[in-house]
């Protein structure tokens, strides 16, 4: 069952999905961040980081790997990025300000 939670204007949209071949569980969330670029918007970079990471904590289960993208408004070396690389989310891909992250069970390939 998808969700969303976080606040009307800027939420963490989220699904989790099994591979039917591997049992594998996938927890998929999608983020439009706020504005200006690079600064979290009226409540700033570390809280935005926060909130993402603790949507994610609250609705994954046990053995779930996270999927996190999304236009995030805040480029590779910003307060956003550094704040979910040091809550153990992995860049995978990006341009700009746009990001895919993952965290759990995948592996560093």
């Amino acid at each position: 069952r998808p969700g969303f939670t976080w606040n009307p204007q800027r939420f963490v949209a989220w699904v989790r999905l099994q591979d039917r071949s591997t049992g594998k569980v996938f927890f998929v969330a999608n983020h439009h961040g706020p504005l200006d670029i690079n600064t979290g918007g009226r409540t700033g970079s570390g809280a935005v980081a926060t909130n993402i990471d603790n949507v994610i904590n609250r609705n994954k289960r046990s053995g779930d790997i996270v999927i996190f993208g999304g236009d995030i408004n805040a480029d590779r070396g910003s307060q956003t990025i550094r704040s979910l690389e040091s809550r153990g989310y992995r860049r995978r891909a990006g341009d700009w300000v746009d990001h895919i992250m993952t965290k759990d069970g995948l592996n560093s390939s």
